[in-house]
């Protein structure tokens, strides 16, 4: 790592001790093969995987680098392999060389397919230092999924269109596309926000059944998290978030190294400081689902003090069936709602209670739904 191509980013360092062939692979383990963070093309079907990198050598060297996509089960174990075109290149000695290889097209099939680089150097003299900088794999045709380059280039002379094509099946593929795609990169995150947010009424493509035509900013069913309590205003809902303070182990990385990098620091005791912890995200993984509900039906807003509101709130914290029973005395407590639900399917495991208790959880949410001067009551049943 002694040699770099630019500040603060290292290189790799090999060294060849012999005139003979050096394979060096990435994206495969040694001795175990494939595994489950291997990458793979899994949303880049039917493209080509293009790979470069640079590479200064002390002495003048022959690369022959290829990409190779290698079908792969669930347990790792490798079924097809589809060769890559070896790309041979010259490095002359002192100077930094780009070095370029592509894949075959990906299929278009629901397999995974691990991605494999290989660079085989071989060496004229001994000795030979050879720093492999910032090795890159990218989908080839990644810049068709910028929707406000494609929409300029419509308007651009068609000359620039035929140009580009030549370059289809070259290492060098569409220089036109892609320099529109980076000079358009801000307009079409600007460009897909407006989309998600714009409402579309059935004469421009809204399906109740497809999430994609509705509008993050005023639909319930898919409003994004920012704009949850702008939204909520309109319904008279004051929205109940049982977030804590502390973040739920379950929106934790799931290693020790993951958990070390969460203040972006590369620690050896993989350790970082508990307040950074407690704010890496606080919210429970399905608050969402919860406020956009909220929303939606307005239990507690609009629509609050209706027995469904009450019998829907109960629900809100059952699985299964999500029987509930609401009854109430009208002769000697006509003020008195009581709420029952089966102890099975109460929404969260791992409790204490036993048939005939109450549940806090369940009687808070009841209390925000109720008629207004009721008190409510809540049970386990079996």
């Amino acid at each position: 790592m002694n040699e770099y191509k630019t500040a603060g980013y290292g290189s790799i360092f090999v060294e060849a001790v012999s005139s003979s062939t050096y394979t060096c692979t990435y994206n495969k383990a040694f001795t175990t093969g494939w595994t489950t963070t291997s990458l793979t093309t899994d949303g880049v079907r039917g493209s080509k995987i293009d790979f470069f990198c640079f590479i200064k050598t002390s002495e003048t060297i022959s690369i022959a680098a290829q990409v190779n996509l290698h079908q792969i089960t669930s347990g790792g174990s490798e079924v097809n392999l589809i060769s890559g075109e070896v790309f041979n290149t010259n490095v002359l000695s002192g100077d930094w060389t780009l070095i370029r290889a592509m894949s075959g097209f990906v299929p278009e099939d629901l397999n995974t397919y691990s991605i494999e680089v290989v660079l085989s150097v071989t060496a004229t003299t001994t000795n030979s230092d050879i720093y492999i900088h910032r090795p890159v794999i990218y989908n080839r045709y990644a810049f068709l999924g910028n929707n406000a380059m494609v929409d300029t280039v419509d308007n651009v002379p068609r000359v620039f269109h035929e140009d580009d094509s030549i370059y289809n099946d070259s290492l060098l593929s569409h220089p036109f596309y892609r320099l529109m795609d980076i000079l358009t990169a801000s307009m079409d995150d600007i460009l897909s926000l407006v989309t998600s947010i714009q409402y579309n009424d059935i004469s421009d493509g809204y399906d109740v059944a497809v999430p994609e035509t509705k509008s993050i900013l005023i639909d319930a069913d898919v409003v994004a998290r920012g704009y949850t309590d702008w939204l909520a205003q309109f319904v008279g809902v004051k929205l109940q978030n049982p977030s804590g303070v502390a973040t739920p182990w379950e929106n934790l990385p799931g290693t020790w190294n993951g958990i070390d990098l969460i203040d972006s620091v590369d620690s050896a005791g993989d350790s970082v400081q508990w307040k950074l912890l407690e704010a890496y995200n606080p919210e429970p993984s399905n608050l969402l689902e919860f406020l956009r509900w909220q929303i939606k039906y307005a239990y507690t807003g609009i629509n609050a003090g209706s027995r469904d509101s009450v019998i829907n709130a109960a629900k809100w914290m059952c699985t299964g069936t999500k029987q509930v029973n609401l009854t109430c005395n009208v002769a000697t407590t006509p003020f008195v709602l009581a709420v029952t639900t089966k102890l099975s399917e109460f929404s969260i495991p791992d409790t204490d209670y036993v048939v005939g208790d109450d549940s806090q959880e369940i009687i808070d949410i009841l209390n925000e739904v109720k008629p207004l001067g009721y008190t409510i009551t809540h049970s386990f049943i079996s």
